[in-house]
């Protein structure tokens, strides 16, 4: 008995040993993933076939978009799971530089409310020009980095699952790159860039571009692999042959594979199996639920036609008959341990105060989503060029953050049109002083009607408190109305200047302290609230000490579904604060906003605004005014209100509100039904004399690239009859 046991456990120790002989000796499989922008979710549908079939991947290569789904692939994504991953993405956010606005400082919320582009420059560059594209790629970096965690200290690609190589372009060299080690979602993000689409990645060296310009099917890469056999998935034989041209992408992609074609000519030869997707009809673009839908299955119509010789593979690798193939799968952990948190590549910033910005310490668990938002809470100071993290340490608990502060110079432009000011431009140059401490420089100025130049300089402290001197120039040329009718038109030039303090270490709050004066000349004429015209002294001087409060939690500017909105300010005045006797007065501005969803296309917006005004030898300049549909147009403390076309006067005591009832027909387009009242008095004893003002609007409005473009029909109880009023883009 104990004979026949010895003999069978021979033969089984046998058999084992045969069959992983066989194995380690099958030949080995590699597979070489095109690039293709958005149809490279088409290989996707080929995975799903081969894995169908039982057939195993010992190397894989990629390219482009093929390196995305091949780096995946290679550390245990099956095709189910990107599947599932390539649906679910928001490719409109990914493949854009595109950032909520909760997440961006207040300072950060206020510039991307006005400006459309921005160019940083640098003054000390030493080696020309930094090469850009019209996206940075930051997010779907972002997101590489999500789905790589738990591989972001390898070293070699070697050493992933299945072994890895992408391909990408040196500019400097005009060479091929083949990117086998280092940070994998750099990697990929490399192979992407696109050029003049994304920016180009700087690593070492190279300034590393879309790999497909100069091998767009690496059949030749996986060979030198290892690869016995070589599965080629190809996507772009119809690119010469489909004349349309629906994006920038897909003009990009068309010159790349022109770029490439000899390259690719020589790897087709490499090619023991062929798989070619039929993707006529679809673009690089198409990133669209239903497009992506139909081209992973296209992906697996062109590999069951395969079928036959993929089955012919599985025989010739002497393969058992069972069809699930025997791999690692990815499975990141829900959390994560973080013991330490390093920040990399600050220069100018507290490192405790970025902490702050992040929202994270260590000694604690984090989800991947809490990774997230810390990222983009960095990214939404303002302050750096890029962010990136990785986990590393001999645990994986180290959090590393790595940043990349912004040149010392950046420029941005604004416009907006509407049919009261006609058309104003926005222009506005940043010079940070790393040399001073820190410090910053601004200019910023309007071209319109009513230009005004501002020039801020402020030093900033480590824990990023400011502190700082402005000056403003203006001049203001003014329809002055009254029940509608024109009554005059006036002018003035003002300078301001002011010496503050501000807070700027939270993100949806702030303050300002400091003194200010203000100095008006060349006026024409302004109004008292009895409506007689007030002309001011050649040049009238007023000083003010001031606090103003802030707080800004809308999830967007011009048509926000969450959060609300607050702004305080308190100026005590005197006419002259060098003589004996001086005329003192105060002037209290407040306004309050709140957005409230009832659904994902209904929302309520309530408002209550004030401005309070009362001392001795009050101005013309400093009277309330309300009208127009944006507040400040004219007066800092000017109140809009619809009905009311331009500025009337208003009295020393102002109260209003407003309510907004809007809902989003389809997209981005919006219609709103809006309430307003205001109430107005001279003083609080004399308050039931006061005048009513009431009107209402019916306002079409749609968010674009260029900032909102809008409609709005309105009337009132003082101007009597129907207005019309349209604008484009951010008002400033």
């Amino acid at each position: 008995m104990r004979l026949n046991k010895l003999l069978l456990c021979f033969f089984l120790w046998v058999n084992v040993c045969g069959c992983l002989y066989a194995q380690a000796s099958r030949p080995k499989v590699g597979l070489a993933l095109s690039g293709g922008g958005a149809k490279g979710v088409a290989h996707i549908g080929v995975l799903k076939v081969m894995e169908e079939v039982g057939i195993p991947v010992d190397y894989i290569s990629g390219a482009s978009m093929g390196s995305i789904i091949g780096g995946l692939y290679a550390i245990g994504y099956d095709a189910a799971t990107l599947d599932s991953l390539v649906r679910s993405q928001d490719w409109m956010f990914l493949l854009t530089d595109q950032m909520e606005r909760e997440f961006r400082s207040l300072e950060s919320k206020q510039e991307k409310d006005r400006f459309l582009v921005s160019f940083p420059f640098s003054i000390h560059q030493q080696s020309g020009t930094s090469l850009s594209g019209f996206i940075k790629g930051q997010n779907i970096l972002n997101k590489f980095t999500d789905l790589t965690i738990g591989y972001h200290q390898v070293s070699s690609f070697d050493s992933l699952p299945i072994p890895f190589a992408c391909v990408a372009g040196d500019l400097r060299k005009g060479d091929e790159v083949i990117i086998k080690e280092g940070s994998l979602p750099l990697a990929m993000r490399s192979s992407m860039a696109i050029p003049g689409v994304f920016a180009p990645v700087y690593r070492d060296s190279m300034v590393l571009i879309d790999g497909g310009v100069f091998n767009n099917f690496p059949t030749d890469v996986v060979k030198k692999m290892g690869a016995d056999v070589v599965i080629g998935i190809d996507l772009n034989t119809d690119a010469l042959e489909n004349p349309e041209y629906k994006s920038l992408m897909e003009i990009a992609n068309k010159l790349i594979f022109i770029a490439g074609e000899k390259k690719y000519a020589e790897n087709m030869k490499l090619v023991d199996l062929y798989i070619n997707p039929e993707l006529k009809g679809y673009g690089s673009a198409d990133f669209n639920a239903e497009a992506i839908d139909s081209m992973i299955v296209m992906g697996e119509r062109a590999a069951r036609a395969k079928w036959n010789e993929l089955v012919a593979l599985k025989k010739r690798l002497n393969l058992p008959d069972k069809k699930d193939v025997e791999r690692k799968t990815m499975a990141a952990p829900d959390s994560f341990w973080v013991a330490e948190v390093q920040i990399k590549g600050l220069k100018s910033y507290d490192e405790e105060w970025i902490m702050k910005q992040a929202e994270v310490t260590p000694e604690g668990y984090l989800n991947a989503d809490e990774l997230e938002r810390s990222v983009r809470l960095l990214q939404g100071t303002g302050l750096f060029k890029s962010v990136g993290y990785s986990l590393t340490g001999p645990r994986n608990d180290v959090l590393v953050f790595r940043v990349q502060e912004f040149p010392e110079g950046r420029f941005d432009i604004g416009f907006n049109v509407n049919s009261e000011e006609i058309a104003s431009l926005l222009l506005h140059a940043r010079m940070n002083v790393k040399s001073l401490n820190s410090s910053s420089v601004d200019a910023t100025a309007k071209i319109s009607t009513n230009p005004w130049l501002n020039v801020d300089y402020s030093f900033h402290t480590r824990k990023m408190k400011n502190i700082g001197v402005a000056y403003r120039l203006g001049y203001t040329d003014m329809k002055l109305y009254r029940e509608g009718r024109r009554i005059d038109n006036i002018s003035f030039l003002g300078n301001h200047i002011e010496f503050y303090l501000n807070e700027s270490s939270y993100r949806n709050f702030t303050y300002r302290v400091g003194v200010q004066g203000d100095f008006f000349c060349n006026a024409s004429g302004l109004y008292t609230p009895d409506y007689r015209k007030y002309v001011p002294k050649s040049a009238d001087r007023y000083f003010s000490t001031f606090l103003m409060l802030g707080y800004d939690s809308f999830d967007n500017l011009t048509h926000p579904a969450s959060g609300v909105r607050l702004a305080v300010k308190d100026n005590v005045y005197g006419d002259d604060v060098f003589k004996e006797k001086s005329n003192w007065f105060n002037l209290t501005t407040f306004n309050f906003q709140a957005a409230l969803s009832l659904s994902n296309r209904f929302c309520v917006l309530p408002e209550v605004y004030g401005s309070l005004l009362w001392g001795d030898g009050i101005p013309g300049y400093f009277q309330n005014y309300i009208g127009g549909e944006d507040s400040g147009r004219y007066f800092a403390q000017q109140q809009s209100f619809y009905g009311i076309r331009y500025a009337e006067v208003a009295d020393n005591l102002l109260l209003g509100s407003r309510l907004t009832l809007r809902y989003r027909i389809g997209g981005k387009h919006y219609v709103s039904g809006i309430v307003n009242y205001a109430y107005n008095t001279h003083d609080f004893n004399s308050f039931s004399d006061g005048k009513s003002y009431w009107g209402g609007a019916l306002k079409y409005s749609y968010d674009t690239l260029i900032g909102p473009v809008s409609l709005t029909f309105d009337y009132s109880n003082s101007v009597d009859k129907l207005g019309i009023y349209a604008n484009v883009g951010y008002y400033f």
